[in-house]
């Protein structure tokens, strides 16, 4: 049986990766003319930046495998089954990333985004740059999971001994800064 603690891990961590970037925008009522969100759900289909709950469901899945290997089999057979149950939250928060493309960006540009990357692909660096996105995200995204857990961990002990160093008991006076100014 996969332990909760495990599953609530992964999904606080899947949370964290998903609302990054969308925390605290404000989706109030959509002006966007139709052609223009088309043209933003492309770009984001073109350049694989919308997700579907069948992705998500199997990325929880690969990390709950990674914690424990030994119920993989388990857990790719349930990924899709659980994955349908959350299409509409997925789909919505889809619609949420589309909103933030069609704010930033006119149809025009978005024509033009569309238009570039298409151009891009088309060309025999471009194809290749396609053909090995997957093996060059996971490689990536392995050098920032060992790298950056290791890097975090000293930039975390740093840190709190630099907190230490000028924490100040309440009710003394602050230690002067190494400027001279007082913090």
């Amino acid at each position: 049986m996969i332990q909760f603690k495990t599953i609530k891990r992964t999904a606080s961590v899947l949370v964290l990766l998903l609302g990054t970037g969308l925390a605290g925008q404000s989706f109030a009522a959509d002006d966007a003319s139709d052609a223009k969100k088309d043209l933003a759900r492309e770009y984001l289909a073109l350049t694989n930046q919308l997700a579907s709950a069948e992705d998500i469901a199997q990325a929880v899945g690969r990390q709950i495998i990674r914690q424990r290997p030994d119920i993989r089999i388990t857990v790719e057979n349930s990924a899709e089954a659980v994955a349908k149950d959350f299409d509409d939250e997925v789909n919505s928060m889809n619609e949420e990333v589309v909103r933030v493309y069609t704010d930033h960006f006119s149809e025009e540009e978005l024509q033009s985004l569309v238009d570039s990357y298409k151009a891009l692909y088309a060309t025999p660096a471009g194809k290749k740059l396609k053909a090995d996105s997957d093996a060059i995200a996971e490689k990536m995204g392995e050098i920032s999971r060992v790298r950056g857990v290791a890097i975090g961990g000293e930039i975390y002990k740093a840190l709190i001994e630099e907190v230490s160093k000028r924490e100040q008991p309440v009710g003394s006076k602050p230690k002067p800064a190494e400027d001279g100014a007082t913090e």
